[in-house]
């Protein structure tokens, strides 16, 4: 008897197996076919690097035709000593968009580190992806930690209410946290995107007819179009954000990784509020009799007539966004900015259709901020408010209601290097660069300016804004509208299009023009050594040997090319610095021994480095001072020839070196000009 109900359990447990095991077997022969998308945040790739997984964002979404592609990412396996690996976690604003990556405060970021930081290898991984929320970050982090960060940014949270998987967002899967995070893991193995293939697919053959989607791609996102301040929908996603926002610092401060987490930014005063509701028991027809009467005497310019009844209509309800809005632009109008300030966020908050942050949510950024150690408080809001005209934010920093333009962008980025600065987040600084300087120098192209403002436009063409543009392409007179319009035809990539550009660039002699070009393209692929040859080239042509050294180093790190050491050999003794010349040129002589050429410029080198100790110890003395003068003609550094050419005629004009020396000086001068 026994024996048979121990035999009933085993068949029990045997039957109750065996789904599993069939699921686990499938699990195993998908993934080893490769069937479905890949869960993984980071994918091993050729050659010690590791790739950023650009379609992770479609385990967000219910439809992932709705999914972004993240940006393009690639760092080294094995982390580099001196290497800093920073990653940047957020959404459509942290990407960049509407810009090309190259827009992006993350890549200016990279740019800016660089610039005062020659001495570090800055890896600038951004995670960032249009219409995700701080659920994929929270999804992202575990990954993020094995891949050894030494630095955290966060600049997330005006996709809480929309974003896929948010309170109001039409990719949603429930409003627990708990559910919501296990059917984000559900949707990771190969087993479930089957069954919701087969299922969507199966839907598709029974609906014959196509939904008609009229309102674009922020209208599929946004199921639900009316969360009003105070809400319950309005806490839950404040909720959501701070718990996941607090699993993801908690994590990285396990590992005691430094976050630097920013507040938000968005337009307020050029961005009317999309959506504005009142109280339930509010009387309609007498609000909005006194807010007409506003508006009428707002448009004839009567403000102080205006501003009275829309103050009034605020009495009658105070949470009208519109009504507040308009308090704003009357008081704005009569050069009360600060007040004006204030109703203006009044209005954001306010907008019942929620694409922008309201202020609780940096209220939660900050107070986290203060909560935990390791994780520092990045005041972007403060940055924008003394660039934006009276203090107030709009669209002299904005393209639409939410996204930076490129200045805003540069805006950002300066927040965070400043942060990042203050707190000694990468030890001192090597020399210090002005921002201003880095902005004038950023390496963002036309292109990539043109692409970003038609995208704007083709955005806000649709809901909710249905701005119709009436912007045509001048093809005839910008060769970047040209490549941007070849771009939206799919004439050509992107790529094609900064190859082109480059060209251009070269063709017309602009070397300013293709050194931009380059340097963007350059921060795209830090391992494509010919990419940071070529900008040391032309740098050394305009005569920036600072940075042109700084990338002949960079492509030899990578390459090891022998004529890329020779070209470092030469900017060093332009730049004077022949005592680290010795380096590169034993690297010469180790690989090619029989270099002769090399071989006596390790000697002359010896013997300037002498010269120079011995001219520091006696101004006057004639070996030096001559020896010295003939060094930099043999090397075509003219400006350190006439240097101490004339030193040699004032102290010695008649001895015959001096003739001599000034004769060929004569001649290489009159070389160099007659080649310009």
């Amino acid at each position: 008897m026994v024996k048979s109900r121990s035999r009933t359990v085993a068949y029990k447990i045997i039957a109750i197996s065996i789904p599993f095991l069939l699921v686990i077997l499938l699990e195993m022969v998908f993934r080893t076919f490769r069937y479905g998308d890949d869960p993984r945040v980071f994918i091993e790739g050729r050659g010690g690097l590791v790739h950023v997984n650009r379609n992770i964002s479609r385990f967000f979404f219910t439809d992932k035709k709705d999914a972004r592609l993240g940006n393009p990412g690639s760092f080294k396996k094995i982390k580099s000593p001196g290497t800093y690996r920073i990653f940047v976690l957020g959404e459509s604003s942290a990407q960049g968009y509407p810009y090309t990556p190259r827009g992006s405060f993350p890549r200016m970021l990279e740019y800016a580190l660089e610039r005062n930081f020659r001495d570090r290898d800055i890896e600038m991984i951004n995670l960032s992806v249009t219409a995700i929320n701080s659920f994929a970050l929270l999804t992202f982090t575990r990954e993020v930690v094995r891949m050894e960060p030494d630095i955290v940014l966060i600049y997330a949270g005006h996709n809480e209410y929309y974003g896929a998987m948010g309170v109001g967002s039409g990719h949603r899967a429930g409003y627990s946290r708990k559910i919501i995070k296990q059917v984000i893991n559900l949707k990771k193995l190969r087993v479930s995107q089957l069954a919701i293939n087969a299922s969507q697919a199966l839907q598709g053959m029974m609906n014959h007819e196509k939904p008609k989607d009229t309102g674009g791609f922020m209208h599929r996102m946004a199921g639900k179009q009316q969360i009003e301040f105070g809400s319950g929908s309005y806490y839950k996603g404040l909720e959501q954000f701070e718990k996941n926002m607090r699993e993801i610092i908690e994590t990285f401060q396990e590992y005691n990784i430094p976050v630097y987490f920013s507040n938000l930014v968005s337009n307020e005063k050029d961005q009317k509020p999309f959506l504005s509701v009142l109280r339930t028991y509010t009387d309609t027809a007498a609000f909005y009799n006194i807010f007409r009467s506003g508006i009428e005497a707002f448009n004839n310019g009567d403000y102080d007539s205006a501003e009275q009844a829309f103050l009034a209509a605020n009495q009658t309800d105070s949470t009208h966004a519109m009504n507040n809005f308009m308090i704003g632009e009357v008081l704005y109008r009569t050069l009360d900015f600060e007040r004006a300030g204030r109703y203006y966020s009044n209005a954001r908050d306010l907008d019942a259709l929620r694409f922008r942050a309201p202020e609780a949510i940096n209220e939660k950024i900050a107070g986290l901020c203060k909560i935990y150690e390791n994780v520092h408080f990045v005041d972007t809001y403060k940055g924008f408010k003394e660039h934006a005209e009276h203090g107030i934010l709009g669209e002299d920093l904005f393209l639409d209601h939410l996204h930076p333009n490129l200045f805003g962008y540069y805006l950002i980025a300066n927040s965070f290097m400043n942060t990042m600065l203050e707190k000694g987040a990468m030890g001192s600084v090597d020399q210090s660069i002005s921002s201003e300087e880095i902005w004038n120098e950023m390496p963002v192209t036309a292109v990539d300016s043109v692409y970003g403002e038609w995208m704007c436009m083709v955005m806000k063409e649709q809901w909710p804004f249905y701005e119709k543009s009436d912007y045509v392409p001048d093809i005839s007179g910008s060769y970047a509208e040209k490549l941007t319009l070849d771009i939206y035809n799919n004439r050509i990539n992107m790529d094609m299009a900064m190859d082109s550009l480059y060209r251009y660039f070269v063709k017309v002699n602009n070397l300013p023009g293709a050194l931009n070009v380059v340097k963007s393209v350059e921060l795209d692929h830090p391992y494509e050594w010919k990419l940071s040859a070529e900008v040391g080239r032309i740098s050394g042509e305009l005569l920036h040997y600072e940075e042109s050294l700084y990338y002949y180093k960079r492509s030899l790190a990578v390459s090891g090319q022998i004529e890329t050491a020779r070209k470092i050999v030469f900017t060093l003794m332009q730049l004077d610095r022949p005592e680290e010349t010795g380096y590169y040129l034993k690297y010469l002589l180790k690989n090619q021994p029989d270099d002769k050429t090399t071989a006596m410029l390790l000697r002359r080198t010896g013997e300037v480095i002498s010269f120079k100790k011995q001219l520091m110890e006696d101004p006057k003395n004639d070996s030096a001072l001559f020896g010295l003068a003939a060094y930099y003609l043999y090397i075509r550094n003219l400006s350190l020839a006439r240097e101490h050419l004339d030193k040699a005629v004032d102290i010695y004009p008649n001895d015959a070196r001096t003739r001599k020396l000034m004769n060929e000086y004569s001649r290489l001068t009159e070389g160099v000009s007659k080649s310009n």
